[in-house]
């Protein structure tokens, strides 16, 4: 193949249409679902001509796009890659596959909380998608642990269907979006707890309660569930023998979305950049595709002289 994209969130399909369009043969490896963290967004207000629009309506949209460009999406998970040559080699569980350019939109996961029992109640009350998961807390109360866009997104949809909803930050200051924070404080079912931080989850079978120390002192809220939101996390490992990661484990890649390796890009939320928002997840894609197709075609043009 020409060239292998690594993940079918926003930026990877953004790419793939780009080069599709442009002639080339391009296949994406997607070991989750089309649209990544897209899908756990309740709407999407911000994007330019869609008004408003669930992350999981989004990526059915993407989802339809692809197959009408005729673009092939494998489901398989990338579990190691060779990119020191060309053509460079990716491998999955299912083979190895060689192309002359790879674009990584593997995008980030959820980070833990690290508090005691996080592990024992996973799937059990402790969940990291409330709109996944949100609808088996109707009439319920949940607790919310985040101070971001992801923390405040998940309380006002959650807010909507539950009994009660607990919005824990270990920091005074919310770092999110200052439009929703004011529809949370004039939300009647919320109630902030700031600055707090959960020690630890009870219960027998499921989630019962929270531990939580508030400015020093501990409180116990009763809870049913507990969506953690506190923050993202790359998951470049693999990619580090060949391309530059900063401190933080995200790729370091330029303007044109190259990074330090020859042939490889990198776009979306994976690499380090100021905002992480699907509409420059998709630029990022148009991008890196752009100076591909420039490379490409300078390469096909030297081998038909």
């Amino acid at each position: 193949m020409d060239v292998c994209v690594i993940g079918c969130g926003p930026s990877g399909v953004s790419a793939s249409i780009y080069l599709k369009m442009a002639g080339y043969d391009v296949e994406v490896f997607e070991g989750n679902i089309i649209g990544g963290q897209m899908n756990t967004t309740p709407e999407v207000r911000n994007l330019a001509g869609a008004g408003s629009i669930s992350g999981w309506e989004l990526s059915k949209k993407m989802s339809q796009q692809l197959k009408e460009h005729d673009i092939r999406v494998m489901a398989e998970e990338v579990i190691d890659v060779d990119l020191k040559n060309t053509p460079k080699k990716i491998v999955t569980p299912k083979g190895v596959y060689e192309a002359d350019a790879v674009v990584i939109a593997n995008g980030v996961i959820r980070r833990e909380l690290g508090c005691e029992n996080e592990e024992r109640f996973k799937g059990k009350g402790v969940s990291y998608c409330a709109v996944c998961d949100g609808f088996l807390y109707k009439g319920k109360v949940v607790a919310v642990i985040g101070g971001g866009n992801s923390a405040l997104e998940d309380t006002l949809y959650l807010s909507s269907i539950c009994k009660k909803v607990y919005l824990i930050h270990r920091r005074e200051e919310f770092r999110g979006d200052r439009v929703m924070l004011d529809r949370i404080r004039s939300t009647s079912n919320v109630e902030i707890i700031t600055p707090a931080t959960v020690e630890k989850i009870t219960g027998d079978e499921r989630v019962e309660a929270i531990s939580i120390n508030v400015n020093g002192i501990n409180q116990y809220k009763k809870t049913d569930g507990v969506f953690v939101a506190v923050g993202l996390k790359p998951c470049n490992e693999m990619f580090s023998r060949y391309i530059s990661l900063d401190e933080r484990g995200y790729i370091l890649a330029d303007e044109m979305c190259r990074t330090d390796c020859n042939g490889v890009y990198a776009v979306g939320d994976t690499r380090r950049k100021h905002l992480r928002q699907i509409v420059t997840a998709m630029s990022d894609g148009a991008v890196a595709s752009d100076d591909i197709i420039r490379n490409l075609s300078k390469k096909h043009q030297t081998n038909l002289d």
